[in-house]
């Protein structure tokens, strides 16, 4: 007989009785009674993380709904519990650069534009905090003024007229070009998330909605880039001393693809592994 692991502890299960002709079982260590298989889908032990995969990958509520078969208000329930759990990692690290930029978006119709502020580490490429609404300096200070009290060594920005008024002088950087890390990261958003399109008729019912979504996006990401990252690298032969956040990771099996005919064939090896920045296939956690 196979062997049931805890949904919670991971120890040992045994079988205790069955609910609607579904098997139930007990764990030996924490006594938690669970089963693995569910009439409705929303129950399902993985249907978190497969959500918060799509919702990273473009897709709607409705596209979500549809195609894990479930109702969009338990969509819509679970981003928005999932996102009120996370919070950014406080800034512990000194002398680091940021870059500061801003993205617009709507809320609940197009006539209500609304601005997402954010800072972004230059060396990890990190989120470290956002705040949505309008680009004033009331709006603005709080996620100014935490990058501030973490020392850094220069916190660079576009032309906005308001932010010599927030920074001080000597850590304040702006030129042609400071900020392109950031603006390269502005296209990565609007293409993986489907609300922050220029050309759509998507948009957030809600701020709720969207402070979820942009909490899910950028931090439960970090986390599952780092988890990939430590398990490529304790998987795979003849990886680089160097590599890292910008490397890729070379497994020792490689797939050949032929291109071409005749003398003009030509062989190209891929490797079956490799580690982009924003992996695209995640292996995460439970969130439950």
């Amino acid at each position: 007989m196979e062997k049931v692991n805890c949904t919670k502890c991971n120890g040992i299960a045994v079988k205790n009785g069955f609910q609607g002709k579904k098997q139930r079982y007990k764990c030996k260590l924490c006594q938690k009674k669970f089963q693995l298989d569910f009439a409705y889908k929303a129950y399902s032990i993985n249907t978190n993380n497969s959500i918060t995969t799509l919702l990273k990958e473009g897709c709607g509520i409705r596209s979500i709904a549809r195609i894990l078969s479930i109702s969009k208000n338990t969509v819509l329930s679970r981003i928005i519990s999932i996102g009120q759990k996370l919070k950014a990692k406080p800034l512990l690290q000194k002398g680091c650069c940021y870059e500061m930029d801003e993205i617009w978006t709507f809320i609940g119709n197009k006539n209500n534009v609304t601005w997402i502020t954010y800072a972004i580490e230059r060396k990890s490429k990190s989120i470290v905090g956002f705040v949505l609404g309008s680009k004033t300096k009331e709006n603005i200070r709080s996620l100014v003024n935490e990058l501030i009290l973490s020392a850094p060594k220069y916190i660079y920005t576009d032309g906005l007229n308001i932010y010599p008024e927030l920074i001080p002088k000597a850590i304040h950087k702006r030129f042609q070009y400071c900020t392109n890390i950031i603006e390269r990261n502005n296209l990565t958003l609007r293409t993986h998330l489907k609300r922050l399109g220029r050309r759509t008729i998507c948009f957030s019912r809600s701020a709720m909605v969207l402070l979820s979504v942009l909490k899910i996006y950028f931090w439960i990401w970090a986390i599952n880039s780092k988890l990939i990252f430590y398990t490529s690298i304790s998987t795979t032969q003849g990886v680089s001393k160097r590599a890292g956040c910008k490397f890729a990771l070379w497994g020792s099996a490689r797939q050949t693809h032929t291109y071409g005919q005749g003398r003009l064939a030509r062989s190209v090896k891929t490797p079956l592994l490799a580690r982009s920045r924003h992996p695209r296939s995640c292996c995460q956690g439970d969130l439950d």
